[in-house]
């Protein structure tokens, strides 16, 4: 049987009305790059969580039903690309935005063809999950303006 993830709700806020609070999956080795997108995210009113190798970005997917979104380097590790397996096993069960990520021009289509409906190159990064997050309703205007 085929199941769709869907995105919860997180909380209240103080007049009683739902706060979405975006949780993203970055899926890269990069950890100090990725960190410093968790920090610039947080500020932006985004969760995100790190996956720095394929078995725990497995782990972490299926352990996280509430995503809304997940980043998908093209090589973890290194400098060939070898997430596309990756990016359809969770497209069997995620039907939310997926953003393929590499610093390699070349990469970027691969990942949209594994399934991948964006991609980015790795500087850009925190500003295209924005842009996604609001192109897909799943980032309030104002909670991005930080």
């Amino acid at each position: 049987m085929l199941t769709c993830r869907v995105r919860i709700l997180s909380s209240l806020n103080s007049n009683g009305g739902v706060v979405v609070k975006p949780k993203v999956l970055i899926v890269d080795d990069d950890r100090i790059l990725a960190r410093l997108w968790v920090l610039e995210l947080e500020m932006h009113g985004v969760d995100a969580i790190v996956a720095s190798t394929i078995p725990d970005a497995r782990q972490m997917f299926h352990d996280n039903p509430d995503l809304s979104l997940i980043v998908v380097d093209a090589c973890v590790p290194g400098n060939r690309p070898n997430t596309e397996s990756l990016v359809q096993e969770f497209r069997m069960t995620f039907a939310g935005p997926m953003i393929g990520a590499s610093s390699y021009p070349s990469y970027r289509p691969l990942m949209i063809r594994a399934g991948c409906n964006h991609a980015s190159d790795k500087p850009e990064m925190v500003e295209r999950i924005i842009e996604v997050l609001k192109e897909h309703g799943l980032l309030p205007a104002q909670a991005s303006d930080a």
